[in-house]
């Protein structure tokens, strides 16, 4: 069967199919979004923030499993993917130590200044990463997500939302 054979609802379907995975991505990626925005906007909506960041968290898990099982996976979405994370973990980390820096004050200057130093060096890896990531793509070179990405992520992820 060829494309003049499919029927205009079959081909929509499979470029939706197709899609999906990147759709869920692109989900994630406004949600990650919103938990900054919200940290700005109104701090105290915390339940609101949380929300966000676990659909955000989800739809990391789901993506990749779903391009998996509908076998679409692409070097467009794989660096899509990397662009959510780095999107989530770093602005994140920044404006949440920001806005909820007067919580910070109560800790101990060693605490304290450690969490600083390691939120800095956190956002500066994942940006270093990300930037190597980019150029690989450009380069066409596909990068397969890793074991050790997947588990930092599913740390990262709750951590940020127990933090919320």
């Amino acid at each position: 069967m060829n494309d003049g054979d499919k029927t205009k609802e079959e081909i929509i379907r499979n470029w939706c199919l197709r899609k999906l995975a990147n759709f869920i991505t692109y989900v994630g990626l406004i949600c990650t979004i919103g938990v900054p925005v919200l940290a700005f906007i109104n701090p105290e909506q915390l339940w609101l923030m949380t929300v966000f960041a676990f659909f955000g968290g989800l739809s990391d898990f789901l993506d990749g499993r779903i391009a998996d099982i509908l076998k679409t996976k692409s070097l467009f979405g794989g660096t899509f993917d990397k662009l959510r994370d780095k999107v989530f973990v770093v602005p994140n980390l920044i404006i949440l130590i920001w806005v909820y820096r007067w919580a910070l004050k109560d800790l101990p200057t060693w605490l304290f200044t450690s969490t600083i130093i390691l939120a800095c060096s956190i956002s500066f890896l994942e940006l270093l990463l990300f930037v190597f990531a980019w150029i690989v793509a450009m380069k066409k070179i596909p990068i397969e997500a890793n074991e050790l990405g997947r588990i930092k992520m599913s740390f990262l992820f709750p951590v940020i939302i127990l933090w919320l």
